[in-house]
């Protein structure tokens, strides 16, 4: 997906197949949208699914 380089994070995409013309806006919002994170390559990444208030789980309170 990317690389890191002198200058930073760099976003290295290979899109499986060709995008549709009904695509072309949906990927440039797309990368939009992740042209201004920041990449921390050496961090431990996790998943934490958090209880909901009503002190349960739920597939709800995941996508939430």
């Amino acid at each position: 997906m990317g690389m890191i380089s002198d200058a930073g994070w760099e976003w290295r995409l290979q899109w499986r197949r060709l995008v549709f013309d009904a695509e072309i806006d949906m990927v440039a919002k797309f990368m939009e949208d992740i042209e201004g994170l920041t990449v921390h390559p050496y961090t431990h990444d996790k998943w934490v699914w958090r209880r909901d208030p009503s002190k349960s789980y739920s597939v709800g309170s995941v996508y939430n």
